[in-house]
């Protein structure tokens, strides 16, 4: 074991000579002996004696041992096959000193690539690894006293629905009271474990009984959201807010319930001005999915229409002041639209989103909510910002509104030259 231990020191070698020599070492190893190969680094991933760097190194060449047609399906003893997995899993059961967090995440990738190897004939993981499920539900449940443990059995879960999707649909009833536990945990991971999981299985969902087992969980995953945001994780929000991006995109009805709840939360995202510009995007981009692809559910609700488009505005505001010389030297960013600039990030989202929400939500609907707005932003003689906001919005929508904005055509070009003569000159370019 001692020889192999500096074979896997020497794969991580900065020198390449003896980097090299190494990896022909071992791709030998590989080829002419998978069952020793792969039985010795799981050993070195399972042994807690070794040290953590080598456990974490040989616990990343394990997984692609583990893919399709490399060493771990070439091995000639499935009882050793066998040992290793469950050697594998066990190690998420142990305490934290025995496997520590950086480790126990590269192990919880190991274990969903294992559970690929099982026999494909078997479609239910019950059947082909008994352990496996048992274990995530023990991990993930609400007996286990040990957030490390639940955190795992979330996320754990979370890479079997990846891996294996078919196999966990069959598991949907006793899943989704899983999640809904996982959801209401006393841990932030926990909770971000459970929603990017949840998140995932919603993906795969595709009849109405099945989508509804997991409708009650709805306000829960608002909820985990909004304390991720409270306890200033910004970075897990954004995490939370890709994963409801994805089952906006892939489900976008099935927000149909708690439409209401899903956009005041997202809005409120939107406007907050104190929040990451990425942040805000992503809750920007989760109601655009949604008004893209379920626009005729989204146009029932004309009061939630002139919600996000008002946020929308407001956005637009948050562009800087500018000075005329160096503005108008300004090479044109082609990723933009108008007189955006580098420094307007959330400005130029806000364009972008404006152009889609009326491209998407069409004239009939979008008309009678934008023109009142526009009004209102570009009489507004105290604040520039508003006025450029309220022109950029009419130019923005009238090619989404397309023959909803001719009957006041007229009056829009008037107004537009009326801004030409404004005396800031952003709101002179909007209105040219």
């Amino acid at each position: 074991m001692q020889e192999f231990l500096q074979l896997l020191e020497g794969l991580r070698s900065a020198v390449n000579t003896t980097r090299k020599a190494a990896e022909a070492n071992y791709d030998n190893l590989r080829s002419s002996n998978p069952d020793q190969a792969v039985t010795l680094t799981a050993n070195v991933v399972c042994n807690p004696a070794f040290p953590l760097e080598a456990r974490i190194f040989a616990c990343v060449l394990f997984r692609r041992m583990v893919r399709p047609t490399a060493c771990f399906t070439k091995m000639s003893n499935t009882t050793k096959q066998h040992e290793i997995r469950s050697s594998l899993l066990t190690l998420l059961t142990l305490d934290d000193s025995s496997t520590p967090k950086t480790l126990r995440r590269s192990i919880v990738h190991a274990v969903a690539s294992l559970a690929t190897t099982c026999d494909l004939n078997v479609s239910d993981l019950s059947k082909s690894w008994p352990e496996l499920l048992q274990t995530v539900s023990g991990l993930a449940g609400t007996t286990n006293t040990q957030t490390y443990h639940r955190e795992s059995g979330h996320d754990l879960l979370r890479r079997l629905i990846e891996a294996l999707p078919e196999s966990l649909l069959v598991h949907k009833a006793t899943i989704s009271p899983l999640m809904a536990t996982g959801l209401s945990d006393s841990s932030q991971d926990v909770q971000l474990a459970a929603l990017q999981g949840c998140s995932q299985f919603l993906t795969l969902l595709n009849n109405e009984p099945d989508r509804n087992l997991f409708l009650p969980l709805v306000p829960s995953l608002m909820n985990t959201l909004s304390r991720i945001l409270s306890n200033g994780n910004e970075l897990g929000a954004r995490d939370a807010l890709e994963s409801l991006v994805a089952v906006a995109e892939a489900q976008p009805t099935f927000w149909r319930t708690h439409l209401t709840l899903v956009w005041n939360a997202m809005c409120t995202v939107s406007g907050h001005t104190d929040l990451e510009p990425e942040t805000r995007t992503m809750a920007i981009e989760l109601l655009l999915a949604i008004c893209e692809l379920a626009g005729g559910m989204v146009r029932k609700h004309p009061q939630l229409l002139i919600q996000f488009t008002t946020v929308v505005m407001n956005v637009l505001c948050e562009v800087e002041d500018v000075d005329v010389t160096e503005w108008s030297s300004a090479e044109e960013n082609e990723a933009t639209y108008g007189d955006s600039m580098e420094e307007d990030e959330i400005g130029n989202i806000a364009e972008q989103a404006m152009d889609r929400l009326a491209t998407s939500i069409g004239g009939k609907s979008m008309t009678p909510i934008v023109l009142p707005l526009a009004t209102q932003f570009v009489n507004d003689t105290s604040n520039w910002r508003k006025r450029r906001a309220g022109l950029e919005t009419l130019a923005l929508c009238a090619a989404g509104c397309g023959k909803s904005f001719e009957p006041v055509l007229g009056e829009l070009v008037k107004a537009s030259i009326q801004y030409a003569q404004d005396e800031h000159v952003r709101v002179r370019y909007s209105g040219k």
